[in-house]
């Protein structure tokens, strides 16, 4: 798996002021990630990808399959906690690829995760 990360600033908002409308800086980074998605749907983009960028990281895999993902780390949690529909609304953006998580959930439980390894 090749995971793609979209990081927004922990200011960012998810909906406009008092209302469950999504706020416009949101809607961007998911249509980021959706561009994302569409670039990699064409197998020549995705094998160039999986060829040149990724080359080294298979040579000793051989030739995997490489199936992309998605994160869009945004905002602060205590913006949709106490909102069901918040949440809801959240979740309708999420699909097999593609998760949301706010940006203080990457440091919960952080001595007991797992370590990283990066190709940037």
């Amino acid at each position: 798996h090749c995971v793609l990360v979209r990081m927004q600033k922990p200011q960012s908002a998810y909906f406009k002021l008092g209302r469950s409308e999504f706020h416009t800086g949101f809607q961007n980074a998911c249509d980021q990630i959706n561009t994302w998605r569409a670039w990699f749907e064409s197998p020549a983009n995705k094998n160039y990808f999986a060829d040149k960028m990724l080359g080294q990281l298979r040579v000793p895999l051989g030739q995997n399959p490489v199936e992309m993902k998605y994160i869009l780390v945004h905002g602060q949690r205590k913006e949709i906690q106490d909102n069901e529909l918040r949440r809801a609304r959240i979740r309708t953006k999420e699909n097999n690829d593609f998760r949301i998580m706010s940006f203080d959930s990457l440091a919960e439980f952080l001595p007991a995760k797992y370590e990283l390894y990066l190709e940037v």
